[in-house]
């Protein structure tokens, strides 16, 4: 009655007759999804146990803010502001972790309803706005009218477009800009966010959408990213059955990360009104 995890590989070989055949290698890697299975419950119990003190430090840091700071001099007020950030970077790094480890055990769900996406988008560069202005970055919003209705959770999206919009802003120069398209291309809703920052090395591509990888070099400098947002970000577009790719011409010339969506189809919309009507 057990089960085994087993690893198949097939080779192809050329007898001695001339006569084509298959090499099938089985390996055992039960032991090895076990240790897989021990890091998940490490990597999810300890993301559960930080985030009772975390919001303790988080809310005592906001109480700081708003009723001491006015009391303190410059770098008292400094000093409370950077914890204020610290507190939430260390907060979205725990998310983070949450939701890599409900991916990997298939728990993670996008609750997908026909949605038009404008508003999930005018939200999303709203509030990264502020943070492009402190840059001295302008960021150019492009919505053309009558855009398609996708099948989609945007809640999910909005994270996805707030992460790639996010490391824009990050990664572009003082004085640089950003557009956010939307556009419709062959049956999906297709969303890019380029901008004029430092660019993506060619050997760092394939490697961009995979767990806690960080570009090496000029890149990493100022960056206090942890390797995990495109990955999260690529699983959730999976989950819509969409696609999510980058384009870049290398260091110093800027980039461009797209997501496409398929576009709701009549039956789906009416089979999702329908349900509604029936609950």
């Amino acid at each position: 009655g057990e089960r085994a995890a087993v690893a198949l590989t097939i080779s192809t070989v050329l007898f001695e007759d001339q006569k084509n055949g298959f090499i099938i290698t089985f390996h055992d890697i039960s032991r090895e999804q076990e240790l897989e299975e021990m890091k998940l419950d490490f990597v999810s119990m300890a993301a559960h146990e930080l985030r009772t003190p975390l919001t303790a430090i988080r809310g005592y840091a906001s109480l700081l803010q708003m009723q001491n700071a006015k009391a303190l001099d410059a770098p008292g007020k400094e000093l409370i502001k950077r914890l204020v950030v610290s507190s939430e970077n260390l907060g979205n790094l725990i998310e983070n972790l949450l939701s890599v480890s409900r991916i990997e055990r298939s728990i993670f769900s996008v609750d997908a309803r026909p949605v038009d996406l404008v508003t999930t988008v005018r939200g999303v560069i709203d509030n990264v706005r502020q943070q492009a202005y402190t840059k001295k970055q302008t960021i150019t919003l492009l919505l053309p009218d009558g855009l398609p209705v996708v099948m989609a959770d945007a809640f999910r999206i909005g994270q996805v477009l707030l992460n790639l919009v996010a490391n824009a802003v990050n990664y572009t120069q003082e004085g640089g800009s950003i557009t956010v398209k939307a556009e419709e291309k062959e049956g999906f809703l297709h969303i890019s966010v380029t901008d004029t920052g430092r660019g993506i090395p060619k050997e760092a591509m394939p490697k961009l959408f995979t767990k806690f990888f960080r570009v090496s070099g000029v890149l990493e400098q100022g960056s206090k990213g942890t390797g995990l947002g495109l990955y999260i970000s690529k699983s959730i577009i999976e989950m819509h059955k969409g696609k999510i790719w980058v384009e870049s011409e290398g260091v110093g010339k800027g980039s461009t990360f797209i997501f496409a969506l398929p576009i709701a189809k009549p039956e789906e919309i009416a089979a999702y009104q329908k349900a509604r009507v029936d609950l």
